[in-house]
């Protein structure tokens, strides 16, 4: 069974004490909370620590300078490991001149960082830690590994699973090696004949290269003669239907233009049909000449003036409403307003305007009486 290593945390912050207390719960350190200055050294001497962790403001800066004294003129506490834990701002030159500076942790400190202190300190208590940690990683990552593939020599494949468990660096496994296997390409086999290849190669007599040249010279020679003597006949028949087609000359199409302006749909129609009934062939009642939209084109009467005086009265009369509206909103907001405006105006331009004009009266009046006087 291992022995745990007492740690003792000498501080007054609860926040401080829970966080040191739960990150070494899983390390082989038992954490003692000392919160009474006045009990400090009696507790020490019944847990007897391997290291003090001390607040720099326990319980206020200049006691805690006491107590790192008094722990020195002890014989029994010189050699235990102390580290002061203390805030940005607390100057420990003026207070522990005699701590070295990497026996300090600065809040807000991490995890790593006092493990870093345990195992400086304290290498038993980080080393057990460590061992337990490597021991809980490598069950996880037996179980989670695959079942390993059995070499298959035919195929190529090398296992490096012996190869790793033995303790052979990566940096010195074959070139090819990839994270689990390494693949070999397989020689090539070599080049046999089977015998249904040679069984072909006997009953099949292929022509020699010069029979191969005469029939294909003999091929060509026939397409060709048989291609020209199709496109002579072609041509032949090609000029007899374009004389027979020949359109009119240059004179009779003059003298008889085709008018495609009387043309209508009716002259496409076969006697045999009848042309479609549409919309515009019913017969309509005839309107009466007040339901006829009127469009007027230009003043014929006297009363288009007037119509047009009407329309801009009428226009004049919204545009009046519409000022208006604003011009009521526009007084609401100002009568709102109206007390500040009233208060700046009675604060800033009055006084002003007031020892101007007095001023200026004074200077009148002062004129005047020399003007008397003269």
């Amino acid at each position: 069974m291992e022995t745990s290593v007492p740690v003792v945390v000498a501080t007054i912050s609860q926040s401080l004490a829970t966080f040191i207390k739960q990150e070494l719960a899983e390390t082989n350190v038992t954490v003692q909370l000392l919160t009474d200055p006045d009990l400090f050294f009696k507790r020490l001497k019944n847990i007897k620590p391997e290291l003090i962790l001390l607040d720099a403001s326990y319980p206020t800066g200049e006691k805690s300078a006491s107590l790192v004294e008094s722990l020195r003129q002890e014989l029994a506490w010189q050699d235990v490991p102390l580290v002061v834990v203390k805030t940005f701002f607390e100057p420990l030159d003026e207070l522990f001149p005699e701590i070295s500076p990497e026996n300090i942790l600065t809040q807000p400190f991490t995890r790593a960082d006092l493990l870093t202190i345990l195992q400086r300190v304290s290498p038993q208590a980080i080393n057990n830690h460590r061992q337990k940690q490597d021991i809980a990683m490598t069950e996880t990552s037996e179980n989670l590994q695959e079942p390993d593939v059995k070499a298959n020599q035919e195929d190529g494949i090398i296992e490096l699973t012996d190869m790793v468990e033995e303790g052979i660096p990566l940096d010195q496994l074959p070139p090819n090696a990839d994270h689990d296997t390494a693949l070999q390409e397989p020689a090539p086999a070599p080049a046999t004949e089977t015998l249904m290849d040679s069984e072909l190669e006997e009953d099949i007599a292929f022509p020699s290269d010069a029979a191969i040249d005469e029939l294909a010279f003999t091929a060509n020679e026939e397409s060709m003669g048989s291609d020209s003597i199709d496109s002579e006949q072609m041509e032949e028949d090609l000029i007899e239907e374009t004389i027979e087609k020949t359109p009119e000359t240059d004179s009779e199409a003059e003298a008889a233009p085709e008018d495609f302006t009387t043309e209508s749909p009716e002259d496409y129609l076969t006697p045999d049909e009848e042309k479609p009934a549409t919309s515009l062939d019913t017969p309509m009642a005839a309107e009466p000449e007040s339901a006829r939209p009127s469009v007027v084109t230009e003043p014929q009467t006297a009363d288009f003036p007037r119509q047009i005086e009407g329309l801009t009265q009428e226009w004049s009369k919204k545009m009046l409403v519409s000022t208006y509206a604003s011009m009521d909103k526009l007084i609401q907001a100002l009568g709102d307003m109206a007390p500040t405006i009233v208060e700046q105006v009675a604060r800033e331009i009055i006084p002003p305007l007031a020892e101007k004009i007095i001023k200026s009266e004074i200077k009148r009046l002062e004129e005047k009486i020399e003007d008397d006087n003269k």
